[in-house]
């Protein structure tokens, strides 16, 4: 993880905010409409459950944002967010998601996405084939550029190991992911079985609680 990034607890979940955050909130500020960027519409669906206990609404932008190579999700999805404010001149928010294998040193990483469309879930179990250690972290962190000075992150994780084969139909990683201290996967679990300890909830929430805290909704339609 990247060190340049200041963390803290935050009941258990780890926060990071962004060095890059030069214009740190001193007042509660008001927003409208708050735009989470993302082509996926599973994540989209996914994140409005989590954040709608918080009483915050999102609306859905569906576009392609600029993916930079790099070793942490944190500054993919600052750069992400960069783009987007610069695209849509309004508050946003998105995401960057990663699996991190540690018999692989990481990989696929920030490269999870692509790696899912090249290899597809069969390709991982074939490339987990005989491997003893099946330990993995799933990582979340989510931008948020309420402006064009300020940028915030929020990282999630969930520790838990990759299943000895593929159960439950779901999206993206889910059947293959054991999370820890748990029997079946992510896809296994019903979506607010998932939703209240998976990675993306940690990193959605701690976003949430820093928003509630320093910023207000006036959300017109």
């Amino acid at each position: 993880m990247d060190k340049k990034m200041k963390k803290k607890e935050v009941k258990g979940e780890v926060q990071a905010e962004s060095h890059i955050n030069k214009h740190p909130v001193r007042h509660r500020m008001n927003i409208g409409k708050l735009y989470f960027v993302t082509t996926n519409d599973n994540k989209f669906r996914e994140v409005q459950e989590i954040l709608k206990p918080f009483g915050i609404l999102i609306t859905h932008k569906k576009q392609d944002l600029l993916e930079i190579q790099c070793r942490h999700t944190d500054t993919v999805a600052q750069v992400k967010a960069g783009d987007a404010y610069s695209r849509f001149m309004n508050p946003v928010l998105v995401e960057d998601t990663g699996i991190f294998i540690n018999s692989l040193s990481g990989f696929p990483g920030v490269y999870s996405a692509y790696a899912y469309k090249t290899m597809g879930l069969e390709g991982f179990m074939r490339l987990m084939k005989g491997v003893k250690d099946r330990s993995v972290v799933f990582s979340t962190s989510v931008a948020f550029k309420p402006d064009s000075h300020r940028g915030f992150v929020f990282r999630g994780e969930m520790e838990g190991r990759i299943a000895q084969r593929l159960s439950g139909e779901h999206w993206g990683y889910d059947p293959l992911f054991i999370p820890k201290g748990f029997s079946k996967t992510y896809a296994e679990m019903k979506p607010d079985e998932k939703n209240a300890i998976s990675h993306r909830k940690k990193a959605f929430e701690a976003f949430a609680k820093f928003f509630n805290e320093h910023y207000c909704q006036d959300f017109r339609g």
